[in-house]
C-alpha cells in the first residue's frame, strides 16, 4: 500500500528539520531520544554549522506521553507568536480535523497569551497554541515535570516534532532536568519578552464548552 508521508520518515528529512527549527529556539530545549535502552536526554547544538546533540542523561525505561507538538509558526492562524517556534497542544491539533475552516482555532489562538497559558495548569487536554518557550516554562511551573521534544518521525509531515512529558522517578534526576531546562528557557525569554507564567488557573478554556456547534 503506498504511504504518502513516507517521504517524511527519513533521516534526511528529520536533519533538515532540525536545521530548521534550531535557530527558532530548539536549541533553547531539551531533546528526548527513544533507544533499545530506553529513553535518553541530550541537548542540541549547532557547531559550525553542523547539528550536535550531545548527552544530558539517561532516564532508561519510562513512558513519554505525547502533550502537543513544536513547529513553525502557522500563518492561518493570523497571530504572531514571536518569530519563534509554537507549541500546539494535544486537543488543539486533534479539532482540526472538525475545523476545517480554522474559525475556532484562529478564536483560540486570539486569546490573551495570559489565558491561553493558564490552560496548562485547568486540565490535560492542551486545548491551546503558543509560544514555545512560555508554554515550556509554564509546564515546568504548574505540572512540575520536564517537557522534552522528541526527535522522531511522527510530525515531519506537519513541520514539528512531539513533545513529551514523562513522570522521571528519580526526584533527583528530575530536579537537575528541571533546573538546566529553566535556565535554557529563561535566557530565551529574557531577550525575546514572552509572556510570564501564570500565577493561577482561574480561567483557561472550558474545552467541554465547546460543542460541536462551535465548530459550524
Amino acid at each position: 500500500m503506498h504511504d504518502p508521508d513516507a517521504i517524511y520518515r527519513r533521516p534526511a528529512a528529520r536533519l533538515a528539520l532540525l536545521e530548521r527549527l534550531a535557530p527558532l529556539g530548539l536549541a533553547r530545549v531539551l531533546v528526548g531520544i527513544r533507544g533499545a535502552q530506553g529513553a535518553s536526554v541530550k541537548r542540541l547544538r549547532v557547531a559550525s554549522g553542523t547539528i550536535e546533540l550531545s548527552p544530558v542523561a539517561v532516564l532508561g525505561a519510562t513512558e513519554l506521553p505525547v502533550i502537543g507538538r513544536v513547529g513553525l509558526p502557522d500563518p492561518e492562524l493570523g497571530v504572531a507568536l514571536g518569530g519563534t517556534l509554537s507549541f500546539y497542544g494535544n486537543w488543539f491539533d486533534q479539532i482540526a480535523a472538525l475545523d476545517r475552516g480554522y474559525r475556532l482555532r484562529r478564536n483560540i489562538a486570539a486569546l490573551a497569551p495570559e489565558r491561553l497559558l493558564e490552560q496548562i495548569g485547568r486540565d490535560d487536554r492542551y486545548a491551546l497554541v503558543a509560544e514555545f518557550s512560555a508554554a515550556f516554562r509554564t509546564i515546568l511551573a504548574l505540572k512540575g515535570r520536564v517537557p522534552l521534544v522528541c526527535v522522531d518521525d511522527r510530525c515531519l509531515a506537519q513541520m514539528s516534532f512531539p513533545v513529551v512529558l514523562p513522570a522521571i522517578a528519580d526526584e533527583g534526576l528530575a530536579a537537575r532536568l528541571a533546573g538546566v531546562l529553566g535556565i535554557m528557557l529563561k535566557t530565551g525569554a529574557a531577550a525575546q519578552g514572552t509572556a510570564p507564567v501564570p500565577r493561577s488557573v482561574a480561567s483557561g478554556i472550558d474545552v467541554e464548552e465547546l460543542d460541536g456547534d462551535a465548530l459550524r
